[in-house]
């Protein structure tokens, strides 16, 4: 069991999975109409049954859960961090982004796992999670500002240029150039007739 790991964990929580797969005659089993693979259904099944396992942990032995935790969702938390900050590979900065995202989740003895209230799937409820604390971390590090009323009032060129000082490009008149190329009926550079 790669999510719960070898040994004993491995043995009890396939046996978890077992069990629960045969509880009130095969009734996970009944939602399968064939219009999958059975293996797929059978591994998110098992995943849906380990997930109700590890919030039942959370109540039980939390320190030993966060383990599991982290082996449990470990993977899609860090691919989430990838696609949300693709521009910071091998600054670390990934690394550290997912370290905040696990400190959010552990604040508080486990406040935000322990929210779950039982609806829907557990794995839902925790990626939706880590998506809007990463949500939260871009809103962070780039605050929404909003440009001056005047920008309303100048013409198209001026609002265009005034908007990419406004975001911090560099004075640069050929990246300047380049970014306002395309945007009006005559190109920016140009010689006037």
């Amino acid at each position: 069991m790669q999510l719960e790991g070898d040994g004993p964990d491995g043995e009890a929580a396939f046996l978890a999975i077992i069990e629960a797969l045969k509880a009130n005659a095969y009734a996970r089993l009944k939602g399968f109409d064939g219009r999958s693979r059975l293996s797929t259904y059978l591994a998110i099944a098992a995943r849906d049954i380990l997930a109700d396992r590890l919030t039942r942990g959370f109540v039980e032995a939390t320190a030993k859960s966060w383990k599991r935790f982290e082996r449990f969702f470990g993977q899609d938390i860090r691919r989430r961090v990838v696609q949300r900050f693709p521009r910071d590979t091998g600054t670390g900065r990934r690394d550290d982004i997912y370290r905040e995202i696990c400190l959010k989740f552990i604040e508080d003895e486990y406040r935000r796992i322990r929210a779950y209230d039982g609806l829907g799937s557990f794995a839902r409820f925790i990626l939706t999670l880590a998506d809007r604390l990463l949500i939260d971390l871009i809103w962070h590090d780039a605050p929404r500002r909003r440009p001056p009323a005047a920008m309303a009032r100048l013409s198209q060129l001026d609002q265009d240029y005034a908007a990419i000082v406004w975001s911090s490009h560099p004075a640069d008149a050929a990246k300047l150039t380049q970014t306002l190329r395309g945007r009006f009926e005559k190109d920016p550079g140009e010689a006037n007739p």
